[in-house]
């Protein structure tokens, strides 16, 4: 057992070692000027924006909540032609899982093991936020426009700079971190909020991309989790990218016919 002078001894050794560990430390990165933070955020966005209006994705897709409950992981194909049209297939072990179409404020699912077809119109007012399309692409791009206002009067903290908008009617708040990224950014509408979380970063076709990121409803009724594994960026979008083809014998759904199947689904599970 040692005594209490070595103990103390090795008491004061570690002490002296974490003072000067402190004082040979780089000091903290000083947080950019918000001006510089704007313009990298700008330069970085309006890339990604373009690039948006033809984009394939090979994407990892996780879903939960109190709508599907913990789903497993499934590879999926992302189609994109920003702002209006989006296209999701997601893959199983037996082939297509689900195939769900997005243009506007409509959306259209077929679930081929299911021989359903859902169909919802007004989708955009139903979650009172903005189109889905629209909602998925901002996501995947971070294409988010605060207006220069936004950026006169944002608030520093500990999480970033945190910025407030309008637009459309839907009111929105963005955290960016000091590499002039999106961190996570709110949108509230008249029937609801959705937050959107970026976890993680990659860079591709010039720029930085999220390479992680989820999609949340402040209800917990359905959270989705994306992770990019490719993005392959086209000329212009194909000719049959967003062609949905639906059987004439599938069972069609509206919006209260999918809440009735996926509460039954997660029932017997």
């Amino acid at each position: 057992m040692r005594s209490p002078r070595l103990r103390a001894s090795a008491a004061a050794a570690a002490l002296a070692a974490g003072v000067l560990f402190a004082a040979c430390a780089p000091p903290p990165r000083p947080a950019p000027a918000v001006d510089v933070l704007e313009a990298r955020y700008r330069a970085a966005r309006d890339l990604r924006e373009e690039r948006l209006r033809a984009l394939t994705a090979d994407i990892l897709v996780r879903v939960d909540g109190r709508a599907t409950g913990r789903l497993p992981g499934l590879p999926a194909t992302l189609a994109l032609a920003a702002p209006d049209r989006a296209r999701l297939r997601v893959l199983a072990f037996f082939g297509t899982a689900a195939d769900v179409c997005a243009r506007g404020d409509s959306v259209w699912a077929w679930v081929p093991s299911q021989r359903l077809a859902v169909s919802l119109a007004g989708a955009g007012e139903t979650l009172g936020v903005a189109p889905p399309a629209e909602l998925l692409a901002r996501s995947l791009g971070a294409t988010w426009d605060p207006p220069p206002a936004a950026w006169r009067v944002a608030t520093a903290d500990s999480a970033g700079l945190r910025l407030g908008w309008r637009a459309r009617g839907d009111s929105l708040a963005m955290i960016v971190d000091r590499d002039g990224r999106p961190a996570e950014v709110t949108l509230s509408g008249t029937a609801g909020t959705v937050s959107v979380r970026y976890t993680g970063w990659t860079r591709e076709a010039g720029t930085e991309w999220p390479e992680r990121f989820e999609i949340e409803d402040a209800t917990g009724w359905a959270r989705v989790r994306i992770a990019v594994e490719q993005l392959r960026i086209a000329d212009r979008p194909g000719d049959d990218w967003f062609t949905l083809r639906v059987p004439d014998d599938a069972r069609r759904l509206d919006w209260e016919g999918l809440r009735e199947w996926l509460g039954r689904r997660k029932e017997a599970r």
